[in-house]
């Protein structure tokens, strides 16, 4: 399990990657135009062992605290890429 961790004067706040990425698909699925977040392949398998909260979403979080966040979508037919 890895998490992101800081300490503040009430104490150590931990934000474990899943939750980063949960929250970063229900923000990516609210979208106009987004039709699906992850792939159909990874998702598949996620959901065949049973892993469905990330749905192929990757979180990275270096040691400067910065958090890279990699979103696979699949866009509804008709809509502009560049604009979603």
């Amino acid at each position: 399990m890895q998490r992101d961790e800081s300490r503040t004067d009430l104490g150590t706040i931990r934000i474990h990657k899943n939750v980063i990425a949960s929250i970063a698909s229900l923000a990516a699925a609210d979208i106009q135009g987004v039709k699906r977040v992850g792939s159909r392949f990874a998702g598949t398998i996620l959901d065949f062992i049973g892993n469905k909260a990330s749905s192929g979403i990757r979180v990275e979080i270096n040691k400067n605290e910065e958090v890279k966040v990699e979103i696979p979508l699949i866009i509804k037919y008709g809509f502009n890429i560049p604009d979603i």
